[in-house]
């Protein structure tokens, strides 16, 4: 730097400059002038600072704000921890901004204090309830069971009960906030509704025969029914009817009887030889 006066020194001049001393220690200042004409110092004052203030760190405030940013408050109960928590927050970011601005006339403590703060309000922060996990596999089952049943097939009663039980599983079913006990109860309703279907007999009706047969021996007789009904066939007569091939025990019966005649015919057959 240089300093003197530019009008023959016709007046007192002041000079101020500032001095950075980067190594500690004894030092040497040299003040050198033209060779024509010297300087005239008449007064040099040194004043030290004092000890010079280090720039603020905003590194731990830095980190608390970042980390209760990333929070999601949607997870934490609407109280005053959390009302306390958002204005902290607030502060403490007007409070980095002002650092980063230059506006900040504060010390190093005060920034550390306030991250101490803010991470004392995030602890405070209340979890809301956490809702356990639904299974809804059953239900699902129950449900996919119901709608592949033909209807058709099933007697009108229990339908009704049935219909209502369904309906109600499909609106368990899509209900976001349904607890366990309620899913639970939905599929046992449905799976007993099923259970209580009765299904449609796979035959009825009454079945009425006739039959008649008139003759001596060797006579026959006819006779209708409807099968899977009950009915009877009457007949009135002499003699004997055919025989029905469809009836096991009257054939055995017929069978019989032939052999009782052949063997009575043999009989008197070597009977009369023998008188003979």
């Amino acid at each position: 730097m240089t300093a003197g006066a530019g009008d023959s020194a016709a007046a007192t001049h002041t000079t101020e400059f500032t001095l950075n001393v980067e190594t500690a220690g004894p030092g040497c200042l040299v003040f050198t002038a033209p060779d024509a004409k010297a300087p005239q110092l008449d007064k040099f004052d040194i004043k030290s600072p004092g000890t010079p203030v280090p720039p603020i760190s905003a590194v731990e405030l830095e980190a608390a704000v970042e980390a209760a940013k990333g929070l999601d408050l949607n997870d934490y109960k609407d109280d005053d921890a959390k009302t306390a928590f958002t204005a902290k927050l607030a502060e403490a970011e007007k409070l980095l901004a002002d650092i980063a601005g230059g506006s900040f006339a504060g010390t190093q403590d005060e920034v550390n204090q306030m991250a101490k703060e803010l991470k004392a309000a995030q602890d405070a922060l209340n979890e809301k309830d956490q809702t356990p996990q639904v299974n809804k596999d059953t239900l699902k089952e129950a449900i996919g069971k119901a709608e592949a049943l033909d209807l058709t097939q099933y007697k009108e009663e229990g339908k009704a009960e049935f219909n209502a039980a369904l309906q109600n599983a499909k609106a368990v079913l899509e209900k976001a906030d349904a607890d366990q006990d309620e899913v639970d109860q939905a599929a046992l309703a449905l799976n007993t509704a099923i259970q209580n279907l009765k299904p449609v007999d796979g035959g009825s009706g009454d079945g009425n025969g006739e039959g008649n047969g008139n003759g001596s021996t060797g006579g026959s007789g006819n006779g209708s029914g409807n099968a899977g009904g009950n009915g009877s066939t009457g007949g009135s007569g002499t003699g004997n009817s055919a025989v029905q091939t469809g009836d096991s025990s009257n054939l055995f019966v017929y069978a019989g009887t032939l052999l009782l005649a052949a063997a009575a015919f043999v009989f008197g057959f070597r009977r009369r030889n023998q008188e003979k």
